[in-house]
C-alpha cells in the first residue's frame, strides 16, 4: 500500500512540473532520496524524469544530481558500467561548476564502484578525496556517510584503530537514522573482526532493527548476511544458517545482485566449515554464475577505459585554464 502510494505521489508531482517546465526539481530529487531506501524503483523513476526536464531547462545543478541519483540506483543493480557511466557525467558537471559538496557525493559513490571491480586502493584514494571536500565544505552529513565508508575500508585491511577512531567521529556528528543504522553495523562489523561476538551481534541486531522499521531493503539484506556470518563464526550454525536464508530470500526477491553474491560467499563458507561440501559446491556455481553476468573482464576493462578519458580531459581542463590564466596575466602587464 505504501508503494502504491508513493508511486502516485511520484505521479502527480512529475506531471506538475512537466506542466510547468520552468518549476524548480528539487522537491522531486527531494523525494527520489526521501523515498530511496524504502522504494529504490519509484527513485529512480522519478530522477530519470528530472534528467529529461532538467535537459529541457539547462538545469545544470538538478541533471548533475538527476544523473548521480541514476547512477548510484544503477550500482544498487549491480549495473556497474551504466553506474560509471552516469557518475561520470555528473561528475563532469560538478568540476566545471565546481560544485564541492555534490563532487564528493559522487566520488563518494565511485569510491563502491572501484571497491566493486577490484580496486580496493583507488577506492579508498578517492574517498579520502571525498572526505577532504566535505570538510572543506563543512557538510557533516557528507562527513558522516564518507567516514563510515572508509571505516569499512579500515576494516577490510586491519587497521582497527584507524576504524575506531572514523566511528568515533561519526558518533559526535549526531548522525540520522539512516547514518546510525550504519553506525551499528560497522561497529558490529569491527567487532567481529576482533572475535568479540556477542558484543558484535548486539550491534548488529541494533542495526537490523533499524533497517526493518526504516524498510531499508538491501540494507536489511547486509545486515542478516553479517549476523549469520557472525552466529557461524560461534558455531551457532542453526541461527546463522536462518539469518543467511533470509538474507539469501531478500536479495532474490528484490534482485540485489551484489548483496546475492555476498551471502552466496558466506554460506559457501557455512556449509564448508559443517562439512557440507556437495552444498558448498552447488552455492559456489550459482555464485560463479551471477559474477559472470555483471563482473566480466569486458566491463571492467571499458569501466577503466572511461575512467582513464575522463582524467586525461581534467588535465587537459587544467591546462587550459593555466594557459588562459597565463595570457591574462600578459595582457595584464
Amino acid at each position: 500500500m505504501r508503494k502504491i502510494y508513493a508511486f502516485l505521489i511520484t505521479i502527480f508531482l512529475i506531471n506538475q512540473l512537466q506542466a510547468q517546465p520552468a518549476s524548480d526539481c528539487i522537491k522531486l530529487l527531494t523525494l527520489a532520496q526521501d523515498i530511496y531506501a524504502s522504494n529504490p524503483d519509484s527513485s529512480y523513476s522519478i530522477s530519470l524524469e528530472v534528467e529529461k526536464i532538467a535537459l529541457l531547462n539547462n538545469d545544470k545543478k538538478s541533471l548533475a544530481k538527476a544523473r548521480a541519483y541514476i547512477g548510484r540506483y544503477f550500482l544498487l543493480k549491480s549495473e556497474l558500467e551504466d553506474s560509471n557511466k552516469k557518475l561520470i557525467e555528473a561528475e563532469s558537471i560538478y568540476r566545471e561548476s565546481n560544485d564541492t559538496k555534490g563532487l564528493a557525493y559522487v566520488l563518494k559513490l565511485k569510491s563502491i564502484l572501484l571497491d566493486r571491480i577490484g580496486n580496493p586502493n583507488e577506492s579508498t584514494l578517492i574517498l579520502e578525496e571525498a572526505i577532504d571536500l566535505y570538510r572543506t565544505a563543512t557538510d557533516t552529513a557528507g562527513i558522516t556517510a564518507s567516514l563510515l565508508n572508509i571505516s569499512i575500508d579500515y576494516i577490510d585491511t586491519k587497521e582497527f584503530s584507524k576504524a575506531e577512531n572514523a566511528l568515533a567521529e561519526v558518533e559526535k556528528l549526531n548522525p540520522s537514522i539512516d547514518n546510525t543504522f550504519y553506525l551499528h553495523q560497522n561497529k558490529g562489523t569491527l567487532m567481529l573482526e576482533k572475535a568479540e561476538f556477542e558484543a558484535a551481534i548486539k550491534e548488529l541486531t541494533i542495526a537490523h532493527e533499524i533497517a526493518i522499521s526504516n524498510k531499508m531493503i538491501d540494507s536489511e539484506a547486509t545486515i542478516l548476511k553479517i549476523i549469520g556470518k557472525a552466529y557461524c563464526l560461534d558455531k551457532n550454525f542453526a541461527k546463522a544458517e536462518e539469518f543467511l536464508l533470509k538474507s539469501k530470500t531478500i536479495a532474490e526477491q528484490n534482485a540485489l545482485d551484489h548483496e546475492l553474491i555476498e551471502t552466496y560467499d558466506e554460506l559457501i563458507k557455512f556449509y564448508e566449515v559443517q562439512g557440507k561440501y556437495q552444498e558448498s559446491f552447488k552455492t559456489l556455481q550459482l555464485q560463479n554464475e551471477l559474477k559472470s553476468k555483471i563482473l566480466n573482464i569486458e566491463k571492467i576493462n571499458r569501466i577503466t577505459a572511461l575512467e582513464k578519458k575522463l582524467a586525461l580531459s581534467q588535465k587537459e581542463r587544467e591546462v587550459q585554464e593555466a594557459k588562459s590564466n597565463t595570457q591574462i596575466f600578459f595582457m595584464c602587464l
